[in-house]
């Protein structure tokens, strides 16, 4: 490649191509297209000899650079990769900047700003911490969604060295939260328990359904008529142990993913980030490995939902059949 292509001739404004025919001024190095200087008789910059001027080729950003297939600078917030030379990601305006060295806490010693949340220090954490021997920010990038409250509580348990906690997220979503957290083993474990307390329950569960709405059906067509309001509640109160006995069983069971959901998770961040630093990686590599190992997965969450609703309908309709 010519290596003024692209650079622009100061007599005429236009960009030079491979083809064009280039003469260099002597005194400052200046490049104009053979004919400009004939035409001019002289340099464009002329004038600016007396102060010693030489011309300097202007920075040009990598071309045809393939975001899938070369390596370059990988944006913190988004994961879009682009030329090394990139300031700002041009997908969602991040600063990129020079990248520190593998070891040193990412993006200037600040929290990554994901999901919204501001790239500042979290209260009680500094940046410059580190949490089970890795850096705060490290953490942080792997996290993403949901830094303000997962550091300080990592924080606490590499501190205090508490293997239990409450995560109100995996109370109310196991064993979905799992998933969305890339916990697939210990979802798959959770998933599976309530699929077999919901198909063990199946018949009390539904046992109890048809007798409160036989009751309410009474209630509502023959509100007069004691003996089968009795009658119908006397169903519905034989049917409610067992349900019952679900409703506490499958709670005891949400209770239990609440308490150990920060600690999985703390120890699924902490294994990753340090069999991460463990392998020898170019800082941009590592950083595109943190990103994909980390953050959540709303894709498997989803479909975690998804699988459990079509797997409990295809088991009842099989014994059903079998019945």
């Amino acid at each position: 490649m010519n290596r003024y292509e692209g650079a622009v001739c100061p007599a005429c404004g236009q960009a030079f191509t491979q083809a064009d025919d280039i003469v260099v001024c002597p005194s400052c190095g200046t490049p104009h297209h053979r004919a400009c200087w004939m035409r001019e008789g002289h340099c464009a910059n002329e004038e600016k000899h007396a102060q010693g001027y030489t011309w300097q080729e202007a920075p040009r950003q990598q071309e045809d650079f393939q975001e899938k297939t070369e390596l370059g600078v990988v944006c913190p917030r988004c994961g879009t990769n682009s030329p090394k030379d990139t300031l700002f990601c041009p997908h969602c305006g991040q600063p990129l900047g020079a990248q520190p060295a593998q070891g040193q806490a990412f993006f200037g010693g600040q929290y990554p700003p994901f999901g919204g949340q501001s790239g500042g220090p979290i209260e009680g954490v500094p940046a410059d911490e580190t949490i089970d021997g890795i850096p705060v920010a490290e953490v942080a990038a792997y996290v993403r969604t949901g830094t303000r409250s997962y550091i300080p509580k990592f924080f606490r348990m590499d501190r205090t060295k508490k293997k239990a906690g409450w995560n109100w997220a995996a109370f109310l979503f196991s064993p979905f939260w799992f998933f969305y957290r890339k916990l697939y083993a210990a979802g798959a474990v959770v998933l599976s328990l309530l699929m077999a307390l919901s198909v063990a329950f199946y018949g009390p569960l539904e046992a109890y359904v048809n007798a409160y709405l036989q009751w309410g059906e009474v209630i509502l067509q023959q509100p007069s008529n004691q003996a089968v309001i009795d009658a119908a509640m006397q169903s519905l109160q034989s049917a409610m142990p067992l349900a019952a006995v679900f409703l506490l069983l499958q709670l005891v069971l949400h209770v239990v993913c609440a308490l150990v959901a920060n600690r999985l998770y703390f120890k699924k961040t902490m294994g990753d980030l340090h069999a991460l630093r463990e392998q020898t990686l170019e800082e941009s590599e590592y950083q595109m490995r943190i990103f994909r190992k980390g953050g959540t997965s709303l894709l498997f969450g989803f479909s975690s939902y998804l699988l459990y609703d079509l797997a409990y309908m295809l088991i009842i309709q099989l014994l059903a059949m079998f019945s």
